[in-house]
C-alpha cells in the first residue's frame, strides 16, 4: 500500500472516530435539554396550578369572614368567583400532575370545606359567630390547605429527584466524547508508532546505508521490508549504484 494512503487511512480512521463521538454528544445533549425543558415546565405549570388553588380557598376564607359580618353580597360574589377559579384551575392541574392520590384527597377535602360554607350565613345563627368559624369552618379550611400544600411539597420533591436524574444523565452525554478523546490519543500513538516504524525507521536506514557508501565504500545492503515506495527507492539507489 502506498504511503500516503496508510497516511489517509490512519488520519481518516481518527476523524470518523470524532465525527461520531461529535454526534452522539450532540444527540445526547439534545435529548437532555428537551428533558430539561420538559420537567422544569411540566413542575412550574403544577405549582401554578395549586398555588392559584391555594390562594382560591384563602380568598374563600376571607369570604366567610364578610358573611359573618353580615356583609351578604360581597362575600357570595366572592366566593363564587373563587369557587369557579378552584375548580377550573383543578381541571387543567389534572393534566400536568402525576400524583392523582393527592388530587383526590384535594377534591374530597375541598368538597368538604366548601358544604361548610355553602348553606347561608348571613341572618342566620352562624353571622357574627366566630365559635362556629374557628370550630366547624376554620378546621376544614386547614385541611384543605394542607392536603394543597402537600402536593406542592411533592411537586417540589419531583423537579429536585428529576433535575438529579438530569444531572447524572449529563454524564452520560459527556461519555461518547470522552472515549473519543481517549481513544484518539490512542489512535495518535499507533499512528505514530506506524510513521516510526514503517517510515522514519526504513528511511533512516537507507541514509545510513548511503552514509556507509559514501565514506566508509561499504556496499548498499538496506532491506525495506514495506511494499512501498519507500522499497523502490532502495531498490532505485541500488541500480544506480550499480549493486
Amino acid at each position: 500500500m502506498r504511503i500516503k494512503y496508510k497516511l489517509f487511512a490512519g488520519f481518516l480512521l481518527i476523524n470518523l472516530m470524532l465525527l461520531v463521538a461529535g454526534a452522539m454528544s450532540i444527540y445526547e445533549l439534545l435529548q437532555l435539554r428537551n428533558k430539561t425543558v420538559a420537567t422544569i415546565d411540566a413542575n412550574y405549570i403544577a405549582l401554578n396550578r395549586l398555588n392559584t388553588m391555594l390562594k382560591s380557598v384563602e380568598t374563600e376564607d376571607r369570604s366567610v369572614l364578610l358573611l359573618l359580618l353580615g356583609q351578604w353580597e360581597d362575600g357570595r360574589n366572592q366566593l363564587s368567583r373563587s369557587d369557579s377559579t378552584f375548580n377550573a384551575t383543578y381541571q387543567e392541574a389534572q393534566s400536568h400532575i402525576s400524583d392523582n392520590v393527592a388530587l383526590d384527597n384535594i377534591r374530597n377535602q375541598y368538597a368538604a370545606f366548601k358544604h361548610t360554607w355553602e348553606m347561608p350565613i348571613v341572618d342566620t345563627k352562624k353571622q357574627g359567630n366566630l365559635s362556629w368559624y374557628y370550630k366547624v369552618f376554620f378546621p376544614e379550611f386547614q385541611k384543605t390547605t394542607s392536603q394543597i400544600e402537600r402536593a406542592m411539597t411533592y411537586s417540589r420533591s419531583q423537579m429536585h429527584t428529576k433535575s438529579k436524574q438530569i444531572f447524572e444523565a449529563s454524564y452520560t452525554a459527556l461519555m461518547p466524547g470522552i472515549v473519543a478523546i481517549i481513544s484518539a490519543i490512542l489512535m495518535s500513538l499507533l499512528m505514530y508508532f506506524f510513521i516510526s516504524r514503517f517510515f522514519s525507521l526504513p528511511i533512516n536506514n537507507i541514509l545510513k546505508g548511503l552514509r556507509e557508501y559514501n565514506t566508509k565504500k561499504k556496499a548498499f545492503r538496506v532491506t525495506v521490508n514495506t511494499n512501498d515506495e519507500l522499497r523502490e527507492i532502495s531498490g532505485e539507489i541500488k541500480k544506480a549504484l550499480g549493486e
